[in-house]
């Protein structure tokens, strides 16, 4: 560019000298006697200077954002919490049932004797007919000392109550007498009451 200035400084002076030559004519004084002379105007000399343009600042082109395929992007899968499996419940242990104890039945002498040693005894023992004696004890108890009735009222040989057993004299329980005591107790109820007491089989 300021080569461009020059070009055209050199040439506007040069155009300028050729047109004083040409009017001064063939008289005038050479160029180079009027650029000496005071009196003469002196060319101006104009330089130029060339305003530098200002430096375009190069204008950044815009950076492409990349490109995201939604293809590209793994979209997370949802975790998939496992459900919790119910805690089973114990199964309740059914609460036992208290033993019930059978009452005890109170102790009773156990004997060996047979029935032809209980028919002995209660021979011994009897002091009046000794064979329906025998009959009706065989009806009352089976000829067994140790009988009882299914309420358990009714004990021994000849089926006494407690009560009737002691009040003639017997004592504790008859079933834990022998065959021949109880025979006892029962000719003294005999003698006072007679066959009564046994109706059911002395009949």
């Amino acid at each position: 560019m300021r080569v461009f200035f020059v070009c055209c400084f050199v040439l506007s002076a040069t155009a300028v000298m050729s047109a004083g030559s040409a009017t001064d004519g063939a008289g005038a004084a050479p160029v180079a006697a009027r650029l000496t002379d005071p009196d003469q105007p002196q060319p101006v000399t104009v330089v130029i200077g060339a305003t530098p343009s200002p430096s375009e600042t190069p204008t950044p082109s815009p950076t492409d954002a990349p490109v995201v395929h939604a293809a590209s992007i793994a979209t997370p899968r949802p975790t998939v919490r496992a459900t919790p499996e119910p805690t089973p419940k114990p199964t309740p242990k059914p609460t036992p049932r208290p033993t019930v104890k059978p009452t005890p039945q109170p102790s009773v002498a156990q004997t060996n004797e047979g029935s032809d040693q209980v028919k002995a005894e209660i021979r011994e023992a009897w002091g009046g007919d000794d064979n329906k004696a025998i009959s009706v004890a065989n009806c009352e108890s089976g000829l067994n000392p140790q009988a009882s009735s299914p309420s358990g009222t009714n004990l021994g040989l000849w089926q006494f109550t407690k009560q009737t057993y002691q009040q003639y004299g017997g004592s504790g329980d008859p079933r834990s007498a022998s065959a021949y005591t109880q025979t006892q107790v029962a000719w003294n109820l005999y003698q006072q009451q007679g066959w009564s007491p046994w109706g059911g089989c002395a009949g």
